[in-house]
């Protein structure tokens, strides 16, 4: 539950929250883009109890921190071929929803990229500032690129 919040407030820094109709979708997309991450467990263990999907002998499908920039710059990128702000926005909420949720269990396991390997676990202080740093990062990438996007889904998942 903690990385669907993680990500829901991370969000909602992107994109300015102001309680706005459509804005909650996308919080809400977020939340559950964050918190999706750790189907792969009960995939992985191939069972729906909690014991097996938390002790797993290695780390699942999802969990390889290479996933995001391959899903997110497709997103981006057809996002921009078709002139769909919508797909470039949703490059945004992935990345913002996945990378919270990687960079707060990299406190424990540190960044996997496979077939390179993992990082070292991420200090708690580093974890605090990477949390509070991202979505000002990719506010920035946003406001750049929502400049002319017009009440589009969501306001273009804003």
């Amino acid at each position: 539950m903690t990385h669907g919040i993680v990500g829901f407030f991370s969000w909602a820094i992107v994109i300015n929250f102001n309680f706005k109709g459509n804005q909650i979708l996308s919080l809400l997309l977020c939340f559950f883009l964050a918190l999706g991450v750790d189907l792969d467990h009960f995939i992985e263990a191939k069972s729906t109890d909690i014991k097996d999907a938390i002790n797993l002998p290695r780390r699942p499908p999802f969990h390889k921190s290479t996933i995001i920039p391959l899903v997110s710059g497709a997103a981006a990128l057809f996002g921009y071929m078709f002139h769909s702000k919508l797909l470039q926005i949703f490059s945004l909420l992935f990345t913002t929803a996945w990378l919270s949720h990687h960079i707060r269990d990299a406190t424990r396991r540190g960044l996997w990229f496979p077939p390179i390997g993992s990082t070292p676990p991420i200090p708690y202080k580093l974890y605090l500032c990477l949390i509070m740093l991202i979505p000002l990062g990719i506010r920035t990438i946003y406001s750049l690129n929502h400049v002319n996007c017009k009440n589009r889904f969501s306001n273009c998942i804003v």
